[in-house]
């Protein structure tokens, strides 16, 4: 990744050709380190607190919306 600048902006062609040991993505022509996945224990908590939230609102009258 060292010989990559987060300056330039590169294809999907340039990335096809690419071989990292560290996994990257390209967005909008940028390279970004990708994030590691999240651990087994966080994964658990977000799962529970997911259904809680669900069990609550399907109740309600009003809705959760996707906030960008």
């Amino acid at each position: 990744m060292q010989r990559l600048t987060s300056e330039k902006i590169y294809t999907y062609t340039d990335y096809l050709t690419w071989q990292l040991d560290e996994c990257v993505e390209l967005l909008r022509g940028k390279i970004l380190k990708m994030s590691p996945a999240p651990l087994r224990r966080h994964q658990k908590i977000s799962t529970y607190l997911q259904g809680e939230l669900y069990a609550y609102f399907k109740k309600q009258k009003c809705e959760i919306s996707q906030v960008n």
